[in-house]
């Protein structure tokens, strides 16, 4: 998460109105996240879109409201609700 040791990046996307562009690139780094480090388990594209918009959707959410959370926190929650909606699917990634 780039945000994790300067939450102002966050700002800056917003400011700069490029947060179409930076969705695209949290979507291409998941894809790749689940090719090579989580090999027996391989979303499909449209759910790397929805977990990268649940995501991002989640970033903008934390930094209007002054980032409440630690990003530790916010990590953390986001992985794990990520990780119960593979397991429900009957599926093993973790």
């Amino acid at each position: 998460m780039p945000f994790k040791n300067n939450p102002a990046v966050l700002s800056a996307i917003v400011s700069a109105s490029i947060e179409g562009f930076a969705l695209r690139k949290q979507s291409d780094y998941l894809l790749d996240f689940f090719k090579t480090r989580i090999k027996n388990q391989q979303p499909a594209p449209i759910e790397i879109a929805y977990y990268s918009g649940a995501i991002f959707a989640s970033l903008l959410y934390w930094r209007e409201n002054d980032y409440q959370y630690s990003a530790a926190e916010l990590a953390e929650h986001l992985a794990e609700k990520i990780k119960n909606d593979l397991l429900q699917t009957g599926e093993k990634i973790f």
